[in-house]
């Protein structure tokens, strides 16, 4: 059973499929298979399709539904926005302080990005790929896993070109999930030769080599994805770019590229967003003591 709060008739007609959606899940399927029936879903075809849809800009109402019943997890409104921002747009800058969970919210972000859209090849990386790898695995294994353990579902092995493929691997300095319907999500440094992805993450930004994004990462989003025809969705973000960091400095390459972003934002604001937050957000929602903050402000240190 797939569990949700009571909506109200404006949040049953706004978000319509996610209702329809919701309702198919928790009608019982009277057969001997504790899974959705093929048969069930090709009835209700056109009306699944809608709730994907639905489900993929509007991912922290699919969190809410992946939540178990017994945790106590939830987004607050901050992080909303930015998840939804995260999938909608073509770049984005997050500027948050520690505790706010941007590089949660990024990677959730792409991981359901690659269970929704086929095909869809995403990366992070990090200041080195060591420290990219650890934060995938801490990201991934530590943390999406355990606060949503349907999402582990995805990582099964599956058959490609008649061999079985291993769902995830783990070599230390590199860490990669595969996803059935052919989508990728893997760590990205050092020497990278005729890759193509049409995602990344730039986790903590402010301490990566500028030289080395323009040169060697940025290039491997050069490309588009196409559907199983070879046909171009529209609506589909591409090429798709999620900057992160803490606060910086000015004439760095982070502020930079923020400054960019921004510039593209008021040109283009349905592909391009800035967002930044302190520690008031983090006080506001009992993440951060009162006491701490005080501290932190009045050290002479």
């Amino acid at each position: 059973m797939i569990w949700v709060t009571s909506m109200t008739n404006k949040v049953q007609e706004e978000f319509g499929p996610i209702y329809d959606y919701i309702n198919f899940m928790n009608r019982a399927d009277l057969t001997n298979s504790p899974f959705v029936t093929r048969e069930r879903i090709d009835r209700n075809f056109k009306k699944y399709g809608e709730a994907l849809n639905t489900l993929l800009v509007y991912p922290d109402i699919l969190a809410d539904i992946l939540t178990p019943r017994n945790s106590s997890f939830s987004l607050f409104f901050e992080q909303r926005m930015v998840l939804r921002s995260m999938v909608r747009t073509r770049q984005g800058f997050f500027t948050f302080t520690r505790s706010f969970s941007t590089s949660f919210l990024a990677f959730l972000s792409r991981y359901l990005v690659c269970m929704f859209i086929p095909n869809h090849k995403t990366f992070v990386t990090a200041g080195t790929k060591q420290q990219a790898a650890m934060i995938a695995r801490e990201k991934v294994v530590d943390d999406l896993w355990v606060r949503f353990p349907f999402l582990a579902n995805e990582m099964r092995k599956f058959r490609t070109a008649g061999k079985l493929k291993n769902p995830w691997t783990d070599s230390g300095d590199s860490v990669q999930f595969n996803f059935p319907n052919g989508s990728k999500f893997d760590v990205v440094g050092g020497t990278i030769r005729g890759g193509r992805r049409t995602s990344g993450i730039f986790e903590e930004v402010i301490g990566q080599d500028q030289d080395y994004i323009n040169e060697v990462v940025i290039p491997l989003l050069n490309t588009i994805r196409t559907n199983r025809r070879g046909q171009i969705n529209p609506y589909e973000p591409q090429g798709v770019k999620i900057f992160i960091t803490t606060a910086g400095y000015q004439n760095t390459y982070a502020y930079d590229k923020l400054v960019e972003t921004l510039c593209y934002s008021l040109i283009d604001p349905k592909n391009y967003i800035v967002m930044g937050g302190s520690y008031k957000i983090l006080l506001m929602h009992g993440r951060l003591l009162e006491e701490t903050m005080r501290e932190i402000l009045s050290s002479p240190s």
